[in-house]
């Protein structure tokens, strides 16, 4: 390199410098470690390993490597514009700085630098970028031979540091919901390295923990090198020394889209069915099939009607979190109709993704009731002791026994078509062969029917007796 061009040329380039008188030495030899530097001429210089300091035993790099420091020399100092005061391209000059930083006493995480061998490998590390013509190794022994094997991996460190600086964290981001925190590791393992300002999330050693407020979320991440206050000494009578390093900072932003939690409502509709055994009826749940109902926002807006399946099932799916109102409108014959409107209330809780509504709701059927009344035919007397049958679909549903007051009543009877039927008198009465019909068709109705029996007094009454039957039968 010819030192007076490069004079010229930083002395034009560079406006902020002064002239100081500065000291730089030798420091301490660094054992057990030599080198070899050989020109662009194949002219060799074989060296111990040793530091050079300042006047305050601070470390710097010599930037040429084929001249000689010398003490008490007056050195134009720069501490801007670098690049323009080496002469070099702002590329190689941002690389030469970032090997500063990486090299000699960086620590992090994974990396410890301060070990005094590490200043060395530093300082020819800069001298390869700098002064590519030349070569530059090191050697078994003072004036031995070379070997490249000689501190491989610890260049090999600084250089993969060096060409990492701008890699930023790299995350797979999953699918995640508002309020909902999650834990985001970054694939290049380089995260450590950096910080946030932003107070939702949690830097750990690799893995970033992030609380995810909003639908749309952008938090940034940068990383800044200590600034050493970098000072480069220029001198035509001794060596260019660099002196610290500038800050190169990073930064990266990232987004999260994030999903609104969803509601989802299930209806599990059953429906009072009619069980008949032992001549005896009741009623168990059965799923209820076809019975609509109308879902309603908070703002009493029509969301959807839907009707229940062969499972007595519905379900509204997809909903914003909110109020709604259930509304049946349609029900299947024979059953009331639900008149309630049931108030849902779709609120997450924790970090559920989805929540999740469950009614389950029964339909009864429309039921009436029956009164018989047994009378005397004569007298019109209250007859107790009667047995009636009650007799639905052809089946036997049940059997009573009239009381003092000669009232016999069944309560609870569904819709339909009934048949009673004198099973046995009261004692001193003659039974009555014939069976009565009765409908009942309305929710609530009482149908009420009085029947007449006669006295038994041993007389052939035989043509009379259905007449007189005929005569005493009252349907109310």
């Amino acid at each position: 390199m010819n030192k007076k061009i490069l004079l010229i040329i930083c002395l034009f380039l560079s406006f902020s410098n002064k002239v100081l008188a500065s000291t730089f030495k030798g420091g301490d030899v660094i054992n057990d470690m030599y080198i070899v530097k050989i020109d662009e001429f194949g002219n060799k210089e074989y060296k111990k390993a040793q530091f050079i300091i300042n006047e305050n035993n601070e470390y710097v790099y010599c930037i040429e490597p084929f001249v000689k420091v010398k003490n008490n020399v007056k050195y134009e100092n720069y501490e801007d514009n670098f690049e323009n005061v080496l002469g070099i391209s702002k590329k190689l000059w941002q690389r030469i700085n970032l090997i500063s930083y990486y090299g000699y006493n960086y620590q992090d995480n994974y990396y410890d630098h301060t070990n005094s061998s590490w200043y060395y490998i530093t300082q020819m590390l800069i001298w390869r970028e700098i002064y590519s013509e030349g070569s530059f190794y090191f050697t078994d022994t003072l004036q031995g031979e070379i070997n490249l094997n000689l501190y491989e991996n610890e260049i090999n460190e600084i250089y993969n540091l060096v060409d990492n600086h701008f890699t930023i964290p790299e995350f797979n981001i999953p699918e995640v919901y508002i309020n909902e925190t999650i834990t985001l590791k970054d694939n290049l393992n380089v995260l450590y390295k950096y910080k946030t300002d932003n107070e939702n999330i949690t830097l750990n050693n690799n893995e970033l923990i992030v609380k995810v407020l909003n639908e749309e979320q952008t938090f940034n991440l940068y990383k800044e090198m200590n600034n050493v206050n970098p000072i480069i000494f220029i001198s035509n009578k001794s060596q260019n020394i660099l002196k610290g390093y500038i800050n190169i900072p990073v930064s990266a932003s990232y987004k999260i889209i994030a999903k609104k939690p969803k509601g989802t409502i299930t209806i599990k509709k059953y429906g009072e069915s009619l069980v008949i055994n032992d001549n005896k009826y009741y009623f168990k749940a059965k799923e209820l099939e076809g019975v609509t109902y109308a879902l309603y926002s908070s703002d009493n807006e029509l969301i959807k009607e839907l009707t229940t399946n062969e499972h007595g099932e519905i379900t509204y799916e997809n909903l914003e979190l909110g109020t709604y109102f259930l509304k049946e409108t349609k029900t299947k014959k024979g059953y009331i109709i639900d008149e309630v409107i049931h108030k849902i209330e779709l609120i997450k809780n924790n970090n559920e993704k989805e929540v999740l509504a469950k009614l389950t709701l029964i339909n009864n059927l429309k039921k009436g009731k029956l009164i018989i009344k047994k009378k005397d035919a004569n007298n019109l007397n209250p007859i107790k002791d009667t047995i009636f049958e009650i007799i639905f679909n052809e089946k036997i549903i049940f059997e009573g026994i009239t009381n003092e007051d000669g009232i016999l009543e069944i309560d609870n009877l569904p819709l339909g078509t009934y048949i009673i039927k004198e099973k046995t008198p009261s004692q001193g009465y003659i039974s009555i062969d014939d069976d009565y019909i009765i409908d009942i068709i309305n929710d609530k109705e009482v149908k009420e029917i009085e029947i007449y029996n006669i006295p038994d007094t041993n007389i052939d009454l035989s043509l009379n007796f259905i007449y007189i039957k005929k005569k005493y039968l009252y349907l109310i």
